[in-house]
């Protein structure tokens, strides 16, 4: 969600960090050097204040249990 604004990526990107470049009349959502999408904003207000949340670290898998024969 940019701005109040959700953005659609795709679920391969889900819990990544990404980069958004705001540009005069679109958003770029990039992942590293790729461009994901651009996206004109839904209202032409300026973006007043900014609110970023801490990336949640890593889940680890459990375990996988050895089957013996």
């Amino acid at each position: 969600m940019i701005a109040g604004q959700p953005i659609h990526v795709g679920i391969a990107h889900a819990g990544a960090t990404l980069i958004v470049e705001t540009a005069d009349t679109t958003f770029r959502v990039h992942d590293g050097d790729q461009l994901l999408t651009e996206v004109p904003p839904h209202h032409l207000q300026a973006i007043a204040r900014f609110k970023v949340r801490t990336p949640e670290p890593p889940r680890q898998m459990p375990p996988q249990s050895k089957v013996m024969a």
